[in-house]
């Protein structure tokens, strides 16, 4: 993303990431902040300063991405619960569509600490698309808002009646609160 951005000399960029991108976005955003207008996350995780989303030394998913080089696995490892929470509101051709194009869930970015303060520092506005309907179950987070939001530093909220894959099951909806977050 950065090279992307500084390649095109983009400037006034609303950076927004998604799930697993939310661990991704602080650090894009504290390399170039004078480039980004706005951080967005998405129904996405959000880490305390330092620390990783899952306890490398615990979780099963850590020694299941181990076995891979690239440290992913497939989505089905994930489990059943985790399945149906990201496809909670998606009627079944949808399900069937999404989960053929999924690829494997890189798990080492959530082993990893991950450092918020200098993105804290650049001062960048921050949002929180909430999906209220997220059952998404992930490191022991009963619902991601606000138990991912809250981590952020008085971040605008949206609101959209969705589950986790917001972007599929209600696209038009997601695309006006990124467009209204840009705006604002």
């Amino acid at each position: 993303m950065r090279g992307f951005i500084e390649r095109h000399d983009l400037k006034g960029v609303v950076l927004a990431g998604h799930s697993l991108g939310g661990l991704t976005i602080p650090g894009v955003a504290a390399k170039i902040p004078s480039r980004i207008k706005r951080v967005v996350w998405v129904t996405a995780l959000v880490a305390l300063d330092g620390q990783p989303i899952v306890d490398p030394a615990t979780s099963p998913l850590a020694a299941a991405a181990d076995t891979s080089p690239e440290r992913s696995i497939p989505i089905e490892m994930m489990g059943k619960e985790f399945l149906d929470g990201v496809s909670n509101d998606m009627a079944p051709a949808l399900k069937e569509y999404v989960f053929s194009a999924l690829g494997p869930q890189p798990i080492a970015p959530m082993l990893a600490p991950v450092p918020m303060a200098p993105y804290f520092a650049t001062g960048i506005p921050s949002s929180y698309i909430v999906c209220e309907d997220d059952q998404t179950p992930v490191a022991g987070a009963p619902n991601w808002h606000p138990h991912f939001s809250s981590r952020l530093r008085n971040p605008t909220l949206k609101f959209i009646k969705s589950g986790h894959e917001v972007m599929f099951t209600h696209p038009v909806e997601c695309a006006r609160a990124l467009h209204e977050l840009a705006e604002g």
